[in-house]
């Protein structure tokens, strides 16, 4: 990665950084363990095939883990309150409080035996498919949680991809006289699985998978319900497949009686979980090439935009929004409660010259992700102190986004690309890179004005490597439940401070630089270290991330930040510069983990890490009250 280049002294430069925070003494509410759930089917789940039809889920059934991963509620718990046009159901769970545990919930219609759920695990039947037929339609979420009495909301999505052919040309006369003996069979010799562990997301194949074939029953008929209009659907068929974009072989044969009209060769095809693919053409008529298109979400969407205007009156109205040209916005959106937003950026630029807030009652999505697995930019050109927030109960999720600051932060102040506050705000973030690119910059942070919040951040394939010396990337300061897998987090002063609440960490690396050349090779010295940084704020530390410097730094050693913390690696790995390493000078070293633990009753730094996980330094415990690894400190 090219860097901009800084000298070891610019070191000093970014040891200030620190969020916006408050010296009072926050509070530790204890919770309790009930935890309540509104599962929602997603919107667009009401328009099957394209048309304006009704959801067939009528069962919900669901299967609580622990942190161990083993199940505690056996058998799985089934609901009946899902029916056609019911998109939402409540699920009210007793638990040990404030532990951390994963909930699945599965929704279908219990008339098809197309699928089975049990115990975390989905496995298909395609000899029971039930071709052009919405009833084997589906909807999961593996969702993780801490039972801190906070309600949750979860949006379930379809584990299965949707493949659909259809022709234009039913109605005309020569093809209406053989409409009655015509016939089709669709033949998958490759590519299919069948079974699915919807706990880690995954597909695999159990034993050999021979060809798979789907022939409809009855003749072809003129129709609307094709997703391309103007187009009659001959065959719909739901297909297990992997989560990323993967192909299948096919064959897709048109008869009339036992004399074949057409034969397409559909090699190579693309599919993927809850994508629909589209084969359609004039295929009775022409031996002219045909279309194969993939959609996300299986739908069209509900507003295609080319301006700040349209994409801002799309969004207030909610649906699936596609941008068809780059749009930068000036002005922050506004979203109306009740009604999600998600912008699709299509493989263009969203720009923003200002920060958008989403707040209690409101979700917005931003999915940048394209079909050939590369992702869309998120141009930050704001002189604010964040570019997406996530207050008082808000859900913002970006996904598949290269999200770059190229503003100015005010004075004083510290800024954040994504940011989190109130309890039981929540952001996700999915297969996105973030470069917050400014020296008063956060990749993710927090705000500590405000006590007892207990923010959700869930990341998975995130990384951040900053291509300007960045001191801490990743700042955590008020109770907060985060989980990361694979990710990659890449700081100067630290990779992260984790001030408070519970993290589990799951095949991420922590990283920490200290300055850089434009080479990204270190440029501190020992003699930095030992003069200046090893014993920096030892004795005390201030807001934000003006604490020791390390790999990661854990805990509180102030007045503010009243709270627990405990932190769990799997996995992981946290890595400091060679210079950094104790060669026998421990005064000219840093750790690559440093703790420091509040003295009151339950306020305490747990860390728990497994054999695969590599801590490449020293691990420093500087106070009492302190466990690691089971161990008191």
């Amino acid at each position: 990665m090219k860097r901009t280049l800084y000298s070891s002294l610019a070191l000093g430069a970014v040891l200030g950084l620190a969020s916006c925070a408050s010296d009072e003494p926050l509070g530790n509410r204890q919770n309790d363990g009930s935890v309540t759930f509104t599962v929602a089917l997603p919107e667009m789940a009401t328009r099957a095939f394209g048309d304006a039809g009704t959801i067939n889920c009528n069962e919900l059934l669901y299967t609580v883990y622990d942190a161990e991963g083993n199940n505690i509620i056996l058998p799985t718990e089934t609901k009946t309150a899902f029916g056609q046009g019911v998109l939402t159901d409540n699920v009210t769970l007793q638990l040990v409080a404030n532990q951390e545990y994963k909930i699945v919930f599965y929704a279908h219609n219990n008339g098809s035996q197309f699928s089975t759920y049990t115990d975390g695990k989905l496995t298909v039947d395609y000899t029971k498919a039930n071709i052009n037929s919405e009833i084997d339609d589906a909807f999961y979420v593996a969702y993780p949680f801490t039972a801190d009495g906070t309600a949750k909301t979860v949006t379930l999505t379809r584990p299965f991809a949707q493949l659909n052919i259809g022709t234009d040309d039913l109605g005309e006369a020569a093809v209406q006289n053989i409409l009655a003996n015509i016939t089709s069979t669709l033949t998958v010799s490759q590519g299919l699985k069948n079974s699915m562990d919807l706990i880690a997301g995954t597909t695999s194949v159990e034993g050999t998978l021979d060809d798979v074939t789907f022939t409809p029953a009855g003749a072809p008929a003129v129709n609307t319900d094709f997703p391309v209009t103007g187009y009659s659907n001959l065959l719909s068929a739901y297909l297990l497949v992997p989560d990323t974009q993967d192909m299948i072989d096919a064959t897709y044969v048109l008869k009339n009686g036992e004399k074949e009209i057409r034969t397409l060769n559909l090699a190579a095809t693309p599919v993927r979980m809850n994508y629909r693919t589209n084969v359609y053409g004039s295929l009775l008529t022409t031996q002219q090439p045909f279309n194969v298109e993939i959609e996300p979400n299986f739908e069209k969407p509900d507003f295609m935009v080319s301006t700040e205007e349209e994409l801002a009156d799309a969004v207030k109205k909610g649906g699936n929004i596609v941008l068809n040209k780059d749009i930068t916005l000036t002005r922050p959106l506004v979203l109306a409660a009740g009604v999600p937003a998600t912008i699709t950026l299509n493989g263009n630029t969203l720009g923003s010259t200002c920060r958008h807030t989403v707040k209690a009652g409101e979700k917005l999505v931003i999915v940048g992700s394209k079909s050939d697995g590369t992702h869309s930019k998120v141009d930050l050109n704001t002189n604010y102190v964040a570019g997406f927030e996530a207050i008082n109960g808000g859900d913002l999720e970006l996904t598949g986004l290269d999200i770059k600051y190229t503003g100015n932060v005010p004075a004083n102040n510290a800024g954040s690309l994504v940011f989190v506050e109130g309890t039981g705000s929540t952001i996700t973030q999915k297969d996105c890179n973030l470069d917050p690119a400014h020296g008063s910059m956060y990749a993710i942070s927090t705000n500590a004005s405000v006590a007892d919040q207990n923010v959700n951040i869930n990341l998975e394939k995130v990384s951040i490597k900053p291509s300007v010396i960045l001191a801490t990337p990743v700042l955590i300061n008020i109770p907060c439940h985060l989980v990361a897998k694979d990710c990659e987090f890449e700081g100067c002063n630290q990779a992260a401070v984790l001030r408070g609440g519970n993290y589990l960490f799951d095949n991420c690396t922590f990283t920490q630089t200290l300055a850089f050349d434009k080479d990204g090779n270190c440029t501190t010295t020992k003699n930095d270290i030992k003069t200046t940084f090893r014993n920096l704020r030892r004795s005390g530390w201030g807001n934000g991330d003006a604490v020791p410097l390390a790999g990661i730094t854990m805990g509180n050693h102030s007045n503010s930040y009243q709270y627990p913390t405990v932190v769990e690696m799997k996995g992981c790995t946290v890595n400091i510069p060679e210079v950094a390493r104790n060669t026998g000078d421990v005064e000219a070293s840093l750790p690559a983990v440093y703790i420091y633990a509040n003295q009151g009753t339950g306020l305490g730094v747990t860390f728990n890490y497994d054999n695969t996980t590599k801590i490449n330094g020293e691990l420093e415990a500087a106070s009492q009250n302190i466990t690691v690894n089971g161990t008191s400190k």
